[in-house]
């Protein structure tokens, strides 16, 4: 009877675990990272910043708005008389400040750097976009094909239980040792699988922010072909040589940042020496005066005046800006030095560590699990014949789920590795291979 229904639950367990891994998905790679950059808020936000930007750099050119006086001028208080006296004038000016030239030039330039510095900000934020969706979705690759693994493991283990009972039920000895041995393991996986579960509920909260309008059977079917893909990308990167690796870490969106600072920065010390020139204006006036009483006629006044600044206090203005603009130039310097620097050594790490896990996925694909597959096949030979062997049987069992378990462990983290690595290497470079290898 406990065969029977043992044999019952692994038919229906086979089938479930064929359909989750087998069935028709859903979501790619690709289709995730696409979904995450259309609702991702922050890249819509730096996109308009970046518009608004490009706006304000227009106008650095365009003169200040003139300004408009009307006035009475000398109007007797004794009397308010408009025309008792002859200096009594209504007055019409206007004044037209005009910036220095070179300074607004060097505005519109300032503008456009900031324009084009939050143009890679954009481009930083849809990169790091797509590196942390594709990120998000190899966990939850990952975690599925775990619970397909303990599944399995679960339906194999099933089996064996359901078997052995026919094979011992005529020893105490092995029913007692290596039957609740079975037993405990079987425990132990459904304790697995319910951390899993746990831990895939959670990580589909954290991939709503990326596609909050996809239900989460859709988000727990997710198409593998393009994994493929993603290990012959590793394959070609981890052949760059340094000075390749170098080259390419240097159009990383970050270094274009710094280097439209640098620009800014130098744009803004011409800016402060530009100060200390003076700055004019021109205004210009009419007044009208009303004729006496006795008939005389008064000629109306017209007046045009040129003004300017003079940077006298330059010792207390002009030079201490310049200084602290020649030191923001070199504290930018500086800053980019040291983005080089961290970036250079972060993509050279990554390189490195998606050799060690080719290594170690190539030691568990091709020599343990083989070898654990041989011992085990062996192993069942001789527990038919020896009770006593089913404990070295389920040792191997174990050990072969282990492996299985460190072998997807391994393989997500070379994906993700690459994925990382992909991060610091310009868009071309990248493109390029991806476009090659899906060819």
């Amino acid at each position: 009877m406990i065969y029977q229904f043992a044999r019952v639950t692994a038919f229906f367990g086979a089938l479930v675990s064929a359909s989750f891994t087998h069935s028709e998905p859903s979501i790619s790679l690709n289709d995730f990272a696409q979904y995450a950059l259309q609702n991702d808020p922050l890249l819509h936000q730096s996109t308009q910043q970046h518009i608004a930007k490009t706006e304000q750099a227009s106008y650095a050119l365009a003169l200040p708005d003139p300004s408009v006086r009307l006035g009475i001028a000398n109007l007797p208080v004794d009397s308010f008389e408009f025309d008792q006296e002859a200096m009594t004038q209504l007055t019409v000016g206007i004044k037209q400040a005009l910036p220095r030239l070179t300074t607004r030039q060097l505005k519109n330039q300032q503008g456009k750097q900031l324009a084009a510095e939050q143009e890679q900000k954009t481009q930083l934020r849809r990169a790091d976009v797509l590196r942390q969706s594709r990120l998000d979705w190899l966990s939850m690759f990952g975690l599925q094909r775990k619970i397909a693994l303990l599944d399995e493991q679960k339906i194999i283990l099933d089996t064996r239980y359901a078997s052995k009972v026919s094979t011992y039920e005529h020893s105490v000895a092995a029913r007692q040792s290596g039957l609740l041995r079975l037993q405990t393991e079987l425990l132990m996986l459904d304790e697995q699988v319910l951390q899993t579960f746990g831990e895939q509920q959670a990580l589909l909260q954290q991939l709503r922010y990326w596609t909050p309008n996809l239900s989460d059977q859709q988000l727990k079917s997710l198409v593998t072909t393009e994994l493929t893909n993603l290990t012959s990308v590793a394959d070609t990167l981890v052949k760059f040589g340094v000075g390749r690796l170098e080259e390419a870490v240097l159009q990383h969106p970050s270094l274009r940042i710094s280097d439209e600072r640098l620009n800014a920065a130098d744009l803004d010390t011409e800016l402060t020496k530009d100060a200390y020139k003076p700055q004019f204006a021109v205004e210009a006036s009419y007044g009208y005066r009303d004729d006496p009483p006795l008939g005389a006629q008064r000629s109306d006044f017209a007046s045009i005046a040129l003004s300017f600044d003079l940077p006298i206090r330059q010792s207390k203005r002009q030079d201490h800006a310049l200084r602290a603009a020649e030191a923001s130039r070199q504290a930018a310097e500086f800053e980019r030095s040291y983005l080089v620097r961290k970036l250079k050594s972060e993509a050279l790490a990554l390189q490195a560590k998606i050799v060690q896990l080719q290594q170690r996925t190539t030691l568990l694909q091709n020599d343990l699990l083989p070898l654990n597959a041989t011992q085990i096949v062996s192993l069942e030979i001789e527990s038919l014949q020896n009770a006593a062997a089913l404990t070295d049987l389920l040792d191997a069992q174990v050990r072969r789920n282990q492996y299985q378990l460190k072998l997807n462990d391994t393989e997500i983290a070379l994906w993700k590795t690459t994925i990382e690595l992909q991060f610091y290497l310009q868009p071309g470079v990248v493109g390029s291979l991806e476009t090659r290898h899906e060819n």
